[in-house]
């Protein structure tokens, strides 16, 4: 997951800055999947040459992994505009940025519903959206602070 989320960000930011609108994240989104679909392809194929192993299936953390991934592919995020630098504390030329939940997030809010917590409090907006995305978080409330 950790993985997918890098793919995400990457190719969003290496993508030429034309302006900022809901047509440019449509045209974005599709080289995103497509680069994701390259690289679960690439790890499919390691699996069937037995040079990799994605899960111990007789592990319980399989469950969590699964289920953390189905919510992660669920969780959209945005494409922006960015055109700072919190580095270096300077405007620097535009580009675009992947903002979302990443997969500790995810994990976090999940951690949050099986522990049978009532909220979940968080600094990071983009858990507005997680009920939106994905209903599972629906016994669980939200707060953005």
């Amino acid at each position: 997951m950790e993985t997918i989320g890098v793919i995400r960000r990457k190719v969003t930011q290496k993508e030429k800055y034309v302006g900022l609108s809901a047509s440019t994240a449509g045209q974005i989104q599709p080289k995103i999947d497509t680069e994701i679909r390259k690289f679960v392809d690439k790890i499919t194929r390691l699996v069937a040459q037995d040079k990799a192993v994605l899960f111990d299936s007789a592990s319980p953390a399989k469950d969590y992994f699964t289920d953390a991934l189905s919510v992660y592919k669920r969780v959209l995020g945005n494409i922006e505009k960015n055109d700072f630098c919190r580095i270096c504390k300077r405007n620097i030329p535009p580009r675009y940025s992947f903002r979302g939940l990443g997969h500790y997030d995810i994990q976090h809010a999940m951690n949050a519903r099986d522990s049978s917590a009532s909220e979940l409090f968080s600094f990071d907006h983009s858990f507005e959206d997680l009920q939106k995305y994905s209903p599972d978080f629906n016994s669980l409330k939200i707060t953005v602070l």
